[in-house]
């Protein structure tokens, strides 16, 4: 009752949208004005969009904005919404935006339940996004199918360059050598006797027994780095859909995951982990497993991109690192202006005789019971989705202006670089024009945000920035080549385990805790012991596939064996 309740309330929400709408859109039409003279307006008034995403602009009129309605000739509203939960207050209360940029696939079904998103076809992507569409069916030929929902299209993938790169792992030289290792760890037993050496032969020399070889963050958002590269050297990941037998099986019921949960397990039985994984985060700007890495707590970590190990002293771990280690702090003020020296450190898989101490080493791969094909996780070239609210299902002209600014967006340098703000703000141009570069401290600058909210650059209104490979250095130097002609190439040849299925399944919509929260909760308590894996493990599989592991399962197969016989 309750849920037909919430159907018939969505659905009186929308009539009245929709009403206002409509007569809006008539009263255009019709030349009609409520002015208080009751005359016409003599030029037309530029279309106005109604505009969701992430990090919207602190206030109206910012640079960004006044720069978006220029470029594109529209009047754009920007919705104040941080997140999801905000979002979906606003829909509540008879606010849809005409296009919301969502992040995942779960959040796509989620709203098309509702029956606020209009549907579009493949052939209208295909024309009013020629130069993107292309671009994406060059990398997968089905792309644009992994926004269907029940055999309908209901947005736009949104596609990420130089991404679906291994998360890999990386581990501490200096605790090696003091450990008496002269060998980076390349197998699961390797590594079990490195981890007992990091939690009690005391590799940090201060005499004290207080540190852990790993520890792990749950992302909220997506359980998928949970002790991913432990995980992958079983060749699978518990929150990920895997191919045995020619058939699609998630993650999590597998038997490869049991025997990982089991190795884990002894792992956390012999103290290697630490005890807070069960609270630590994955990424946060404060006490995260990668402050956990660089402040000595532990040895190793593991599910960041590469560009966040990447020796820049602003990349997510390096970051913490430099912030953590006087040598490296030293040596990047010391050569402050001097590019090729400050940006020419590049990830090792080796002890170096370069690298200034205390330095880490990537993994190239912890080789498991999968054999070769014991892989780290790397996501998706999928960054989000391009979603449409109802009321575009009858305006398609708005809808392809929209199309058509994502287009500029995403294969236009000129229009790209507003990504970054206007000249003078994060970048300049160099003596001879002949390229964008950096400047110097820009992140110290009175106004500056990392995400764009003070003066109206960033992804909300630039959404598709990262879209197009040719535009990676778009604003370039040292830095940008380290990141993309140096680590790159380095972190793409590494083995990966990827999700075998890329769409919203019903199932999963219906019941989201089905693929995160449900395993996560039994994981969690497998690692610490608080319950038997070999006494439980069967009626948990059975409970998950009785509560609609089924249905799900049987979803993703169909799913699955459409994409091979294409």
């Amino acid at each position: 009752m309750k849920k037909t309740n919430e159907r018939k309330w969505v659905a009186l929400l929308l009539c009245s949208v929709l009403l206002v709408l409509t007569f809006s859109a008539c009263s255009k039409k019709n030349g009609t004005d409520n002015s208080s003279d009751g005359t016409t307006p003599s030029v037309e008034e530029p279309m106005t969009i109604v505009w969701y995403n992430q990090y919207p602009p602190y206030e109206d009129d910012s640079w960004g904005e006044k720069a978006f309605e220029e470029l594109f000739g529209v009047d754009v509203e920007i919705v104040r919404a941080e997140n999801a939960d905000e979002l979906s207050t606003l829909l509540a209360g008879g606010q849809i935006p005409d296009v919301m940029f969502l992040s995942t696939i779960e959040e796509v079904g989620t709203y098309q339940n509702l029956g606020i998103l209009a549907s579009l076809t493949e052939d209208e992507i295909k024309e009013n996004m020629p130069s993107y569409y292309e671009m994406c069916k060059e990398q997968d030929e089905n792309f644009f199918t992994y926004s269907m929902i029940d055999g309908k299209n209901y947005g736009i993938t949104k596609i990420k360059a130089a991404s679906g790169i291994a998360q890999a792992a990386v581990i501490r030289a200096d605790w090696l050598k003091a450990c008496g290792f002269d060998k980076v760890p390349s197998t699961l037993e390797e590594l079990e006797e490195v981890f007992t050496a990091f939690t009690y032969n005391d590799p940090d020399g201060n005499g004290i027994n207080d540190t852990y070889a790993l520890t792990s963050g749950s992302d909220k958002e997506n359980g998928k780095r949970y002790f991913s590269s432990i995980f992958g050297a079983y060749g699978i990941n518990p929150f990920c859909w895997t191919v045995q037998d020619n058939e699609a099986v998630f993650g999590f019921v597998t038997e490869e995951c049991k025997d990982a949960l089991k190795l884990l397990n002894s792992w956390y039985e012999k103290g290697l982990i630490d005890p807070e994984f069960v609270t630590d985060e994955s990424r946060t700007s404060g006490t995260d497993i990668a402050y956990k890495f660089a402040n000595g707590i532990t040895g190793f970590v593991d599910g960041f991109a590469y560009d966040d190990y990447q020796w820049d002293n602003d990349a997510h771990v390096n970051a913490k690192w430099v912030a953590s280690n006087e040598s490296w702090q030293n040596f990047f003020a010391s050569n402050e202006g001097n590019e090729e020296a400050l940006y020419g450190k590049k990830n090792v898989t080796d002890f170096s005789s370069d690298m200034i101490d205390p330095y880490y080493i990537l993994i190239d791969q912890i080789v498991g019971p999968a054999g070769e094909n014991s892989g780290y996780y790397a996501g998706s070239n999928i960054s989000g989705y391009v979603c449409f609210g109802l009321q575009l299902e009858e305006d398609r002209e708005k809808m392809y202006k929209i199309m058509n600014i994502l287009e500029q967006q995403s294969t236009n340098s000129d229009i790209v670089v507003n990504h970054y703000g206007p000249e003078g703000y994060i970048w300049e141009w160099n003596e001879d024009k002949t390229r964008r570069q950096w400047i110097d401290n820009y992140s110290e600058k009175e106004n500056y945000n990392a995400q764009g909210q003070a003066i109206g650059n960033g992804q909300c209104l630039w959404a598709m920035y990262n879209a197009n490979a040719d535009f990676l250095s778009i604003i370039g130097g040292a830095r940008m080549d380290q990141r993309y002609e140096i680590d790159l190439p380095t972190f793409s040849k590494l083995n990966t385990v990827t999700d075998a299925v890329k769409v919203s399944l019903k199932a999963a919509t219906e019941n989201p805790d089905l693929i995160y929260a449900y395993p996560l909760e039994y994981i969690v308590k497998a690692i610490r012991g608080d319950v038997d894996i070999d006494s439980t493990w069967d009626a948990t599989i059975e409970k998950w596939y009785k509560n609609g592991g089924t249905q799900l399962t049987k979803e993703a197969n169909e799913w699955y064996s459409g994409t091979q016989n294409k």
